[in-house]
């Protein structure tokens, strides 16, 4: 039988203290647990969605790079690194420069989905038009993400 402050096994009784701290524990051990994504919905794929943000300011010469030289890259790097698709979008970036200075810049926002097993070859050719982008017009950095996703009759 239980009493109310702490817990009965067989026939000795655990104090309070050692009930609370047990099962803070067990809790606790179950949030290390790293867990799997959850599976996509029936006619999904599991996929993986990387973006990355193209600054286009110059940190060489501080000119910003022009539509046509952007178009350029895009139509030479990134189209033929992503053959089944991305998008661009226009955006506006803020960052802190390693000085601690604000900075700010129109930028380019890449997105592209891949089936998750394709993710590190993504990745890889990602990496490659980031260089090639530094040659045509260098950046401090250029941000990338990667999230998991489920797609539709894109793959």
């Amino acid at each position: 039988m239980a009493s109310r402050l702490g817990h009965r096994a067989g026939n000795a009784m655990i104090p309070p203290h050692r009930v609370v701290l047990a099962a803070a524990l067990l809790l606790g051990a179950g949030c290390a647990i790293p867990t799997p994504p959850p599976a996509c919905p029936n006619g999904t794929e599991a996929a993986r969605e990387l973006t990355a943000w193209f600054g286009l300011h110059s940190a060489a010469g501080g000119r910003e790079l022009t539509e046509a030289e952007w178009q350029g890259f895009r139509d030479r790097v990134l189209v033929p690194a992503f053959p089944r698709g991305s998008t661009v979008t226009p955006g506006r970036g803020a960052w802190r420069h390693a000085d601690g200075r604000i900075g700010h810049e129109a930028t380019r926002v890449l997105t592209v989905l891949v089936p998750a097993a394709e993710e590190a070859t993504a990745l890889a050719r990602l990496r490659a038009a980031i260089l090639a982008y530094h040659d045509l017009h260098p950046q401090e950095a250029v941000g990338v993400a990667t999230r998991p996703a489920c797609a539709l009759g894109l793959f």
